[in-house]
């Protein structure tokens, strides 16, 4: 079965602030304040379990935050894309032109489209550090290769969705080329410059991540297979399940019970249902309702 991560892109978005315990990890975050004004429910009911997302509910790096507060103030000021090329190409050991930095690594994979596809090799690495240690898309360009174009992401590994960073990788000649169509000054605000920078300066956290991730995944795996039910599962922070006809009625028999999953009928998976993992509670309590389910 093919499953592309372009068919998985939707927008989302996520509250740095609000992250709980998960998973037995030691990561404690604030709550936002009572008096404020924001409604952080994004339409969802009260205490909804949101498996629906694909997004990584472990929360970003307590120095994120941090960076991302301090840039908060700074956001009358456009954040400075040729700066943060030079912290990520000495990040990543290659020389800043080589690097184009986007609103998510979506915009990048959008952009790429106005490239002949004859002659450009896309590589969606939103999910790479999930996978064992091992040669990358970046490796490639590194030793030469003039026609591949990397893709990364901070919106998984390092839980940062809602501030849409991402940033691309390619031979000098593909990132002008797609330059021209976007990627400009107005792509990266100041607030996720500062998260994004200050993640990569937390190794323990993206540590915990990994963790989180590989946990979750085994959990629902074992489960999956006392159920007798198939599923797909891989590096990313969701797993793919095949109900047949019954999908549609288990997605709205769930969602009764405030649980949100995402059917693969847009993807024409109508058999299949996303699960995208979450709190270790919220994934028990998917299990626990799905079992009355089949």
């Amino acid at each position: 079965m093919a499953l592309s991560r372009r068919g998985f892109l939707t927008h989302s978005t996520i509250s740095a602030a609000s992250v709980p315990f998960l998973l037995g990890l030691d990561i404690n975050y604030c709550d936002a304040s009572p008096t404020s004004t924001v409604d952080w429910s994004m339409g969802f009911p009260k205490d909804a379990v949101l498996l629906n997302r694909n997004e990584n509910p472990i929360g970003p790096s307590p120095l994120a935050i941090e960076a991302a507060n301090k840039g908060i103030s700074r956001s009358f000021r456009y954040a400075d894309p040729d700066y943060i090329r030079t912290l990520l190409a000495e990040h990543h050991g290659i020389d800043k032109e080589y690097l184009l930095v986007g609103t998510g690594s979506g915009e990048l994979l959008k952009l790429a489209d106005a490239l002949p596809k004859q002659v450009l090799l896309v590589i969606d690495e939103a999910y790479v550090h999930f996978q064992a240690d091992g040669k990358t898309g970046i490796d490639l360009v590194k030793e030469g290769y003039g026609n591949v174009l990397v893709t990364r992401t901070f919106s998984k590994a390092y839980a940062l969705a809602g501030l849409r960073c991402g940033h691309g990788i390619g031979h000098p000649d593909i990132m002008r080329k797609i330059a021209e169509f976007g990627c400009g000054p107005t792509s990266t605000n100041m607030a996720g410059f500062g998260a994004a920078i200050a993640s990569l300066k937390d190794q323990a956290h993206l540590e915990r991540s990994r963790k989180f991730v590989s946990k979750a995944r085994a959990f629902y795996e074992k489960n999956f297979r006392e159920l007798g039910i198939s599923y797909v599962s891989g590096p990313p922070i969701f797993i793919l399940a095949e109900f047949g006809k019954k999908t549609t009625a288990i997605r709205d028999e769930l969602r009764k019970k405030k649980i949100f999953v995402r059917d693969g009928v847009e993807w024409a998976l109508p058999d299949h249902i996303r699960i995208s993992y979450g709190y270790e509670k919220d994934n028990q309590a998917f299990f626990s309702e799905l079992k009355n389910l089949i």
